[in-house]
């Protein structure tokens, strides 16, 4: 019986509540790899099991995502993984955006959606690395800029950026000078920066401080940044296959000059009147996978995955900073539209998603053994069937290229791993196959860390992608956005 005398101390109790509430089972089960304070944890670096299959429910522009009941669990965190991975989803879902009549972007709770003001189709959205400033681009020619204030987007500027229309536009890294970059069929890429001292909404607001002509005459198609702490890389590739790689002189100073790291032909030049898919993205994160590392890829080599019409390669830098073919991903039955590398260097092996004109978005599995193991020795660095050739196009740095200035001829095939010199070797393994429900994948995202994959196609919905237990790749959840 308690001693009257003696209350007890409210303060013990919540202590007590808390010890009780760490100690419950259920505490450590309801821990997933996006509530994890590293971005780089991932479900297989958690040491904790996966939440059981969750049931979508599919109303309107909302995604409710439910927990299974567990007669087992009553405790107040019980729908926490649900809050987690609607988190995730609302984040991948923000590098998305959509071409049509009005922008959607992600709230809490739900699906926001907004004139976008352009007289045009949109054909390219970006976020800062925070999530608080977007930039669309638009057949119209022009730029708009929007910072989200109070729940809302919010226009800060808008201007004629371009002689054509606009198609692709990114933002750089946070620890940089703030940047974004466009490119549109007049063939150049411009780099712009804000002027705080120009008014919003003059059309002056945001100046461009550097202007990039494509070298083979034949316009961009698509562009990527890599922040590596202060230094940025840019890559671009143009509609006939020319992949280059500049970065500043000075890496404080962003509208002085650039120089060319790197540039070469990826795939045989495709005819003019042939459709084509090229696609540049950088690995996001400012390490490699530490199997790679452990292989003796650099700490700081740099890893460009490129579409080259059906098929991916990848690229990485050396311990000279040039770069060589290492593995390429197969497959394909037809171009390449989009292709993403998913965060989570911690994971043990690295994971890409490329999203094909066939309607089916591929997932592979690109792992690094150890130098001399008999996997590494038994297996190859392309996904090619046997038999099939590896259709393999050789890096060779800019002095090797002559003095003419021209781009590195195509030929070669993936090199022979090399640690001394960061040369590391791969294997590639398709570990799913997904999007055939949207008809044609135009887009697609992987959440920031990197444990949800969300796509979008003609069917006009936008339909995220997790990895079960099992291994399989499941629709976690849906959301029709066709006509908003």
């Amino acid at each position: 019986m308690q001693n009257n005398n003696n209350p007890r101390d409210p303060i013990q109790d919540l202590l007590d509540g808390a010890t009780h509430r760490i100690q419950h089972p259920s505490f450590l089960h309801d821990i997933s790899a996006s509530r994890l304070p590293s971005q780089a944890a991932t479900d297989s670096s958690s040491p904790c099991p996966e939440p059981p299959p969750r049931v979508r429910h599919h109303r309107g522009p909302e995604v409710e995502i439910e927990d299974p009941p567990d007669p087992a669990r009553n405790d107040s965190a019980y729908n926490a993984p649900a809050a987690a991975l609607q988190h995730s989803l609302e984040h991948a879902v923000e590098q998305l955006g959509l071409g049509v009549a009005s922008t959607t972007v992600a709230g809490p709770g739900s699906f926001q959606t907004f004139d976008h003001g352009h007289s045009d189709l949109v054909l390219a959205v970006d976020f800062d690395f925070y999530g608080t400033r977007m930039v669309t681009a638009s057949s119209d020619q022009r730029l708009r800029v929007w910072d989200r204030k109070e729940q809302e987007w919010v226009i800060t500027d808008a201007w004629r950026a371009h002689d054509a229309e606009i198609v692709d536009v990114k933002f750089n890294g946070p620890f940089t000078t703030p940047t974004f970059a466009s490119i549109a069929e007049d063939s150049r890429l411009k780099v712009w920066t804000e002027d705080v001292l120009q008014v919003p909404n003059s059309s002056h607001r945001f100046r461009c401080i550097y202007t990039f002509r494509s070298e083979t005459g034949v316009p961009f198609c698509s562009l990527d940044f890599k922040s590596l702490m202060t230094e940025t890389y840019l890559a671009t590739i143009t509609r006939d296959g020319y992949l280059a790689v500049y970065h500043p002189v000075d890496f404080d100073e962003l509208s002085t000059e650039w120089g060319r790291m790197e540039a070469m032909h990826v795939c045989v030049t495709p005819s003019r009147a042939e459709e084509t898919g090229f696609r540049v993205s950088w690995h996001g994160e400012n390490m490699p996978c530490w199997t790679a590392v452990d292989a003796g890829l650099d700490r700081h080599a740099l890893s460009l995955a490129v579409a080259a019409m059906d098929v991916v390669k990848i690229y990485r830098t050396d311990k000279d900073k040039k770069f060589y073919l290492a593995a390429e991903l197969t497959g394909a039955r037809n171009i390449i539209r989009d292709l993403g590398w998913a965060n989570g260097a911690m994971r043990g092996y690295d994971l890409i998603a490329a999203a094909s004109k066939d309607g089916v978005v591929r997932i592979y599995e690109v792992s690094t053994p150890k130098p001399g193991s008999g996997s590494a020795a038994a297996s190859s660095a392309t996904t090619a069937t046997p038999g099939q050739q590896a259709r393999g196009t050789a890096s060779v740095s800019l002095d090797a290229a002559g003095a003419a200035g021209e781009a590195p001829s195509n030929g070669g095939t993936v090199p022979a791993a090399n640690p001394q010199a960061g040369i590391v070797k791969h294997v590639v393994k398709l570990v799913g196959e997904v999007g055939k429900e949207h008809g044609g994948v135009w887009r697609l995202a992987w959440s920031f860390s990197g444990d949800l994959l969300v796509t979008t196609g003609d069917d006009g919905s936008i339909r995220a992608w997790k990895r079960s237990v099992g291994g399989a790749w499941l629709e976690a959840a849906q959301v029709d956005v066709e006509g908003n």
